[in-house]
């Protein structure tokens, strides 16, 4: 298991020798709601689940 990110807000996780990519958010605070930051940090996670395609 691999995390990636900072996961303050958004967690980026590969599962099984990387075949498998978890994202989720992390602002139990918030209800989850967004951001600024929050979108960038789950655009980015995008990014990399693509990149790892």
């Amino acid at each position: 298991m691999q995390r990636v990110a900072n996961p303050d807000q958004v967690t980026y996780e590969t599962l099984d020798e990387g075949r498998i990519a978890r994202i989720w958010l992390n602002r139990p605070d918030a209800q989850n709601a967004q951001s600024r930051t929050l979108l960038v940090q789950l655009d980015e996670a995008f990014g990399r689940a693509e990149a790892d395609d």
